[in-house]
């Protein structure tokens, strides 16, 4: 039985598309084991770089440490090289003794002894040690600037200060200081002189010593203190001063003995003036 022509290519046909699909049945196998075997290698590759990684970072620390293992080594022979040039030092700052045979130590061991029972000489004592005592010490006392005396409660403070004038008149002379009474008037001679002068002088300069003792009645106190606002002043005769007294007395509760401000003047009311010798009119009196 003879096949049609129509048929025949049709079989051929139908053998062609059966090859092209068991082709590409096994490509697709093929390519699908590639690609399994692809994302297995994935992995191990990483793995590896990981391992790569690490062994560098060893090597890296290997290399510090025997960096500071030299430090270490290097740090050690300068330890013994100072070590032996101290070892050379001690022994030439101290110098071998010779030893001493028995019998020569004997024989010098027999010769103190005879000197001991034959001489009268005494060895000679360490002085005792003084006891330090606060006795002897300097403290501050019980008064701001003042130091108590060793020995004893008495607080003592020496005070004062320097002081310079400088004073310039215009039309006559007024002196150290500013005295109404010697003001010139009209019809004196002062007053037809009648010219500027200057003075300059250090008279206030100050000095002044008190002290502080406890006692059962209370605060026993004293203060003595004087300037050079005395006689004697004169440019002829090298410009000198005489000290004189201001202040001296002591006091012990309400009473005081000595000389200081009289009772007459109350220093709380005393204006403050440029002039030593204050205002004119006011008491300014020191006395008994």
């Amino acid at each position: 039985m003879s096949i049609p022509t129509n048929s025949r290519a049709a079989q051929l046909r139908t053998g062609q598309h059966k090859a092209v699909s068991w082709f590409l049945v096994v490509l697709m196998l093929l390519l699908v084991s590639w690609m399994g075997q692809g994302a297995k290698a994935s992995p191990a590759s990483a793995t590896a770089d990981r391992i790569d990684a690490m062994m560098r970072e060893l090597q890296q620390m290997k290399r510090i440490q025997a960096r500071q293992q030299a430090q270490i080594e290097k740090q050690n022979r300068l330890i013994a090289r100072q070590q032996k040039l101290l070892e050379k030092k001690t022994l030439v700052a101290v110098p071998q003794t010779k030893e001493i045979a028995p019998q020569e130590a004997a024989k010098i061991e027999d010769r103190f002894e005879a000197l001991a029972t034959t001489s009268s000489y005494a060895a000679p004592q360490a002085a005792p040690k003084r006891p330090v005592s606060m006795d002897n010490v300097v403290t501050g006392g019980s008064r701001p600037g003042s130091l108590k005396l060793p020995g004893s409660s008495t607080s003592v403070k020496i005070g004062g200060y320097v002081k310079g004038d400088a004073i310039y008149s215009l039309d006559h002379d007024v002196g150290d200081f500013f005295l109404a009474p010697f003001i010139p008037v009209s019809g004196t001679a002062a007053k037809q002189r009648n010219k500027p002068s200057f003075r300059a002088h250090a008279r206030q300069t100050r000095l002044n010593f008190q002290s502080w003792t406890p006692t059962r009645f209370g605060e026993f106190s004293t203060r003595v203190e004087g300037d050079f606002v005395g006689g004697g002043a004169s440019e002829a005769f090298g410009n000198s001063s005489t000290f004189r007294l201001r202040h001296a007395y002591g006091q012990l509760g309400p009473l005081l003995v000595g000389q200081t401000w009289t009772a007459f003047m109350d220093l709380n009311a005393y204006p403050a003036t440029v002039d030593f010798v204050g205002p004119t009119g006011i008491p300014f009196v020191r006395q008994g």
